[in-house]
């Protein structure tokens, strides 16, 4: 598990799962920016290489709070993801900057291909 800081906010990786699930959380924050208004939504933006905001991040998900988990369940099979958040206050319109990124391994798939079932062996004696 990898837990960043950001602005007294924490963004946690907590697991990635057999069936092709990162599951995100974080804890919401408990105040609010100064001069805006309260703090509504997590945006939470994935990446296919780190620092992906210089090449190319994408908002998977708004997640209104007080909700404090995602779980991205459009991975696929040996990739690699980088993860991460933004707080939105609806009142001001303005979101924050990027928290600290997390990423999350997807193991190969791994395929099991029964071996086949021999009929026993037949043995004649002349």
């Amino acid at each position: 598990m990898k837990i960043l800081s950001y602005l007294g906010l924490l963004v946690m990786l907590i697991s990635v799962a057999a069936a092709q699930t990162v599951h995100l959380a974080w804890q919401p924050p408990s105040a609010t920016p100064p001069s805006c208004g309260a703090i509504t939504q997590a945006q939470v933006y994935r990446a296919d290489v780190s620092g992906g905001e210089a090449i190319g991040i994408n908002k998977i998900a708004s997640v209104l709070l007080p909700a404090a988990s995602y779980d991205d369940k459009t991975v696929a099979f040996g990739k690699t993801y980088w993860y991460k958040i933004s707080w939105w206050s609806l009142p001001c319109n303005k979101e924050s900057p990027f928290s600290n990124e997390v990423s999350a391994a997807i193991p190969a798939q791994i395929i099991i291909i029964p071996a086949p079932v021999l009929a026993p062996a037949q043995v004649v004696i002349p």
